[in-house]
């Protein structure tokens, strides 16, 4: 299950797969935990991320940033502290304010960047042995022109939606999909180093 932030914290993903997931939900994903200077969770980050609360679903937690440095040591944090061995980029929000300050969906912009911001996570040897990435993605900011860039970023498990904005479905495809006359692929979770861009 996507996330909403505001909407889909512990309490509403317990009781949904209590009342329609039962079993059948393969992931949840939490809001996104946004790290701040202070290297720590904010209280709501950490109720919704508490083990104890998450014990009957298939959690994933997610991180929106756009420096390599801060999602390492949150996603060690929460390996460390929380348990998580599976930590989701978000690299789709598109909200304004968000897409500004050149995250979410705003790192697609930039795909060149987001090679960097990648490369650096996956050259992290805890990242690496100890941590899943998945990211979720968005087939381009204003529209699909940029997919082919964003593709060739060759990052993991992608997560894509459709561009508009106002909608709130998001779709984590398990199997190559037609959608609209584009092709959405689920990739496995190593970033290679041998990937050019075209």
């Amino acid at each position: 299950m996507a996330p909403m932030e505001g909407l889909t914290d512990f309490t509403y993903r317990n009781a949904y797969e209590k009342t329609f997931g039962k079993g059948r939900i393969t992931k949840y994903f939490t809001p996104f935990i946004s790290p701040n200077k202070s290297e720590n969770f904010l209280a709501r980050e950490i109720r919704d991320i508490d083990r104890g609360h998450n014990k009957d679903t298939y959690t994933v937690a997610q991180v929106m940033t756009n420096e390599a440095k801060d999602f390492i040591w949150t996603a060690k944090m929460l390996y460390e502290k929380y348990g998580y061995s599976e930590i989701n980029l978000n690299a789709g929000c598109p909200s304004g304010t968000v897409v500004s300050k050149d995250k979410g969906s705003g790192m697609l912009r930039d795909t060149e960047k987001l090679d960097r911001f990648l490369d650096e996570v996956f050259e992290d040897a805890f990242i690496r042995e100890n941590i899943k990435v998945s990211v979720k993605t968005r087939i381009g900011v204003e529209d699909d022109d940029s997919f082919p860039q964003i593709m060739a970023v060759s990052y993991t498990h992608l997560r894509a939606h459709e561009t508009d904005s106002y909608l709130v479905c998001r779709l984590l495809l398990e199997k190559k999909k037609n959608i609209n006359c584009l092709l959405y692929t689920i990739f496995s979770l190593h970033k290679t180093t041998t990937t050019k861009r075209m």
